[in-house]
């Protein structure tokens, strides 16, 4: 919420103001209102050719790979972790289903090992990674931190498309019961429910169909039955963990909001073990 706080003498004080005085432009916005990229990006932003990381046998142009090494070194990932099976060791041929959640429609990949998610990325989330990549790393190497770890940022060398590869939370080879994606606010939702994929369907402005609940799908209903279950999500634990887990999602939110960064969630998973 602090992102989106109006600085106090904004609104309709300044509104009032501007109708009395003539005041023909706002004044600047504090710093805390910084745009969330900045305006040059740095200047190392070529992508270089990397000598130790392959993905499926090819060759990849990495970028801050000094960085995101040492995050693989801390973490005892080698750098062959997303090329240990050769041409199979990552499927650029079938996207994972999690893929229908990503709002920005890029494609999400497997690892053959399940360990790791190989994500295409926007332009914009590309030069958000090469301005915070230094603190990034910086917050996995040394803070109390529930940030995924991003272990290379790179491009494929022939298309020239963008990826990020990062450890995979909750791979598909446990068999997870039930897994939320949690913001606090209207946008939580349900992505599995006992053991099963449930598919967006989203409530959009130019679907009228969407408008009235009387014609929403059974798609749509079970879409939306687990948006608000996910709301409601409450989870029971130890006074001592609990009091861990939050100072931990404290301490990665003032960071964020530090960064000039918004639109992260919590994501949290379940599953059933025998004993």
């Amino acid at each position: 919420s602090s992102l989106f706080a109006r600085p106090k003498g904004y609104g309709v004080d300044l509104i009032a103001a501007r109708r009395s005085d003539g005041m023909e432009k706002l004044p600047p916005w504090p710093s805390a209102r910084r745009p969330l990229l900045a305006n040059t990006l740095p200047e190392e932003r070529l992508p270089v050719l990397s000598k130790t990381v392959k993905v499926s046998g090819q060759d990849i142009e990495a970028w801050n790979d000094d960085l995101f090494g040492s995050l693989r070194r801390k973490h005892g990932i080698p750098d062959d972790f997303l090329n240990s099976d050769g041409e199979q060791s990552v499927s650029f041929q079938r996207s994972r289903l999690e893929t229908s959640f990503g709002k920005g429609g890029e494609n999400q990949y497997a690892s053959s090992d399940s360990r790791f998610i190989v994500k295409a990325v926007s332009s914009v989330d590309h030069a958000s990674m090469l301005q915070h990549a230094e603190a990034y790393v910086e917050r996995l190497l040394h803070g109390e931190t529930l940030l995924v770890p991003i272990y290379v940022h790179f491009r494929d060398a022939d298309s020239k498309k963008v990826y990020i590869a990062m450890r995979n939370l909750a791979p598909e080879t446990l068999g997870w019961y039930e897994k939320y994606d949690l913001k606090g606010c209207d946008d939580d939702k349900t992505l599995w429910w006992k053991g099963k994929l449930i598919p967006p369907v989203r409530r959009r402005y130019y679907r009228a169909d969407m408008w009235c609940r009387c014609m929403w799908t059974p798609q749509r209903w079970h879409y939306y039955e687990g948006k608000v279950r996910a709301r409601a999500f409450e989870l029971e634990l130890p006074p001592g963990e609990r009091d861990e887990l939050v100072q931990a999602i404290e301490g990665d939110a003032d960071w964020l909001t530090a960064q000039g960064l918004m639109d992260y969630s919590l994501f949290v998973a379940f599953r059933l073990r025998k004993d």
